[in-house]
């Protein structure tokens, strides 16, 4: 791309939405967020759903829990949004404590 389209091209997004690149510059600087995107966007569409239904049904996302066992498989837990996971996948079990997705084992 020649010199100058680049140049016209910046400038028409910056006159669109000055606001949303002033955001995009702001959350570039973030430490690690452009590695952490990458990564997540390199995962299967299926972990992927299931990380962003986590995050969406999560009331209080400091109330997910991580951990890593024996074998190397990561598990994310959030008692919080246990009923909107039951609800949206369909689970009538009442003696589900907590939703597990563990996208080790998706796919």
């Amino acid at each position: 791309m020649p010199e100058s389209d680049l140049d016209e091209t910046l400038v028409s997004i910056v006159k669109q939405s000055p606001a949303r690149v002033l955001e995009s510059y702001y959350w570039s600087e973030e430490e690690g967020l452009l590695e952490f995107t990458r990564g997540f966007l390199r995962l299967p569409a299926e972990t992927q759903a299931a990380l962003k239904t986590l995050l969406q049904v999560s009331p209080n996302l400091k109330a997910i829990h991580a951990a890593f066992d024996e074998q190397g498989q990561l598990t994310l837990t959030s008692g919080e949004a246990r009923k909107p996971v039951t609800y949206m996948i369909g689970v009538r079990d009442a003696a589900l404590q907590a939703p597990v997705l563990n996208p080790c084992a998706v796919g």
